[in-house]
């Protein structure tokens, strides 16, 4: 394994998120680490992605079609603690008016994807 940001994280989560476990993709890109925390949080868990970029939602749709996740779309109600919790998150990075290029402070395209 290579020794670089992207894999002490990646290392982090695998020894972190467990089977059940609700986690937020604050900026999906392209979908790899969205695809890495559904296969980390399961079938019990929940994985909210969120891209403003429109450019990345098609590589995301078609990674997540490769490796098999699902998307539960808009269908599935999230829980009261899971839409507060994205609310503040979606405050905090609006208000940090930083990311990346072509951020806005809102988000326009939202996902929720599960394995």
């Amino acid at each position: 394994m290579q020794l670089n940001t992207l894999s002490m994280v990646h290392e982090f989560l695998r020894r972190t998120v467990k089977p059940g476990d609700f986690c937020i993709d604050a900026t999906a890109g392209k979908g790899w680490d969205t695809a890495l925390l559904c296969r980390l949080t399961g079938d019990a868990g929940r994985v909210l992605a969120f891209e403003i970029s429109g450019a990345a939602v098609a590589p995301t749709k078609a990674l997540r079609a490769a490796e098999g996740l699902t998307a539960a779309g808009t269908g599935k109600s999230i829980s009261a603690a899971e839409q507060k919790a994205a609310k503040r998150l979606l405050e905090a990075l609006a208000s940090r008016g930083e990311g990346r290029e072509g951020r806005s402070g809102k988000n326009t395209e939202r996902k929720e994807y599960k394995e």
